[in-house]
């Protein structure tokens, strides 16, 4: 599907579709900078004539730069993307204006981070006086507990963190229960685990942190496959565990299949989650003290990076 040439008969409602689906496949296999330039020419085409999408094309293309590591991108286009969204949608606007304070408190701006997530919660608690919050109040306030476990784990207040991620989890995987054909919430269970998983890690319960890495693993693998972005993040984080309960030479397999699925699916040498995958590659020989390796897989990021 990522190789599909666009159709030459298409209207542009159907022209912007077939660019859209067409990135998002491109994204599955890591082409980053395809999975760009195909959602940018959807959104294109539908501004145009927009039809009330246009705030999904932009989230989809604000995923796709947070990805490629373009975060100030890809909050330009979530800003964006929640400015458009329609009435009859209202309830996406506190779970992912959360989102922009989660890529925020990732990259350790938490002015930012704090302010969006003061936002979000103005907005969801405005929606507790909408009839339609007895059903979807829990699923809109899982983004909300995943910034603020974000923030408060990249702050240091772990344990503060850690009952915030087991909330939204309870939540989400409820989501799954009565949608399991949905793939978003699969999705972001995963990245609830995963969250869980490095939280544990900072309080030094290692074995309870491999378990949570290694269930986001199973899932994934089972939904996705092994040749998946979502797969090679999952595995990196477990690496990380590994690494950090002192099994160096197991930490460096793992983290050698990681770069293996970046490659194996086609991404772009200069992708920021290739550099994150070698960095903890690197990690792991240093550990061995495999200076002369470790020097090699360093200059491989930075010459990428370049």
């Amino acid at each position: 599907a990522a190789n599909t040439a666009p159709p030459t008969d298409l209207n542009n409602a159907a022209l912007s579709k077939f660019y859209a689906d067409r990135g998002v496949a491109a994204g599955r296999i890591g082409r980053a900078n395809q999975e760009i330039a195909d959602l940018q020419k959807a959104v294109d085409i539908k501004k145009g004539a927009d039809d009330g999408t246009l705030w999904q094309l932009l989230w989809e293309l604000a995923r796709a730069e947070t990805f490629a590591g373009n975060l100030e991108d890809g909050n330009r286009h979530r800003l964006r993307s929640i400015a458009l969204i329609p009435s009859s949608s209202r309830g996406a606007r506190a779970p992912r204006t959360a989102v922009i304070a989660i890529v925020y408190a990732m990259t350790g701006r938490f002015a930012e981070a704090d302010d969006y997530l003061s936002r979000a919660e103005g907005l969801l608690s405005e929606a507790q006086s909408w009839r339609s919050w007895a059903e979807h109040g829990a699923s809109w306030t899982i983004n909300i507990d995943r910034a603020r476990g974000v923030i408060l784990d990249a702050r240091g207040r772990h344990a503060e963190a850690e009952a915030f991620f087991r909330t939204a989890l309870k939540n989400v995987e409820e989501r799954v229960r009565l949608d399991p054909s949905n793939k978003t919430p699969h999705f972001l269970h995963d990245l609830l685990l995963s969250d869980l998983a490095v939280n544990l890690m900072h309080q030094d319960r290692l074995v309870e942190a491999e378990i949570e890495a290694r269930k986001a693993i199973l899932n994934s693998l089972a939904r996705e496959g092994r040749y998946s972005r979502d797969t090679a993040r999952v595995v990196r984080v477990l690496a990380q565990l590994i690494s950090a309960q002192g099994r160096h030479a197991d930490a460096e397999n793992l983290a050698r299949a990681v770069v293996d699925i970046y490659e194996k699916i086609g991404t772009a040498k200069e992708s920021l989650l290739l550099a994150v995958a070698r960095g903890v590659l690197a990690e792991a020989l240093v550990n061995q003290e495999r200076w002369q390796e470790a020097a090699t897989v360093y200059e491989t990021i930075n010459t990428a990076l370049r």
